[in-house]
């Protein structure tokens, strides 16, 4: 049986792979939310796109997608405006991202669409 002896030993190789797991991680935690918001933008596009004649039903459909794509938001951080054949629907809200309870950021997000 051959055996492989590193003579420089194995506290390096242990360090970078512990850094690349951590970098893994924190990239996971940070692309979670703008891929939220990416989403969220294509269905008020797609929801902006439909005919309304008010504007209650374009509001419970960007909220319902909202809380199905798993974002967190009141009613009241959406508005919808229409006015004869232009529709306009904007939102706003945050989340936060806490990695190992150590370091937090709050990243806010605006979505403004017309049609």
């Amino acid at each position: 049986m051959k055996h492989i002896h590193n003579n420089k030993g194995w506290v390096g190789p242990v360090f970078k792979i512990s850094l690349i797991a951590v970098f893994l991680y924190a990239a996971f935690k940070f692309s979670v939310p703008y891929y939220r918001y990416t989403m969220m933008n294509i269905e008020v596009k797609e929801i902006s796109r439909l005919t309304f004649t008010n504007k209650k039903r374009p509001a419970k459909m960007v909220f319902d997608t909202a809380i199905n794509n798993g974002i967190v938001i009141d009613k009241k951080d959406i508005f919808v405006e229409l006015k004869d054949d232009m529709l306009r629907i904007q939102m706003s809200w945050y989340e936060t991202v806490n990695l190992f309870g150590r370091y937090k950021k709050t990243l806010y997000f605006d979505i403004d669409v017309t049609n």
